[in-house]
């Protein structure tokens, strides 16, 4: 039994819904707050169990890219690997590396 089934079996309330979602784009499908909620455990119990805070879980459920300590932590907390957690959308485009732009010539010359 993960961990997760452990809490749930412990605990038979409503999950705590947070009253406003933050919109990111996606470029992968998290299954995290679906997972959460058909076990029926709160937001609370899950960032207790796995020494996280709630906002930072709130914040990955609502799509938000997690370091990869903190996808590894949830990911065993439900049993899963963080590949099956987080799956690519299909018609998303990873986003583009950062390059670097040369400064302005008027802010360099003359200084």
């Amino acid at each position: 039994m993960t961990p997760a089934e452990e809490i749930a079996k412990n605990k038979r309330r409503k999950p705590y819904r947070c009253a406003r979602r933050t919109q990111v784009k996606a470029v992968w499908d998290c299954r995290l707050r679906e997972l959460r909620e058909a076990l029926r455990i709160s937001v609370r119990d899950v960032a207790a169990a796995v020494g996280l805070t709630a906002p930072c879980v709130w914040g990955v459920e609502a799509g938000r890219d997690p370091q990869l300590t903190t996808a590894r932590k949830l990911a065993a907390f439900y049993g899963k690997t963080v590949e099956e957690l987080w799956v690519p959308l299909p018609d998303a485009k990873a986003p583009e590396p950062a390059t670097m732009q040369e400064p302005p010539r008027a802010a360099t010359e003359g200084a």
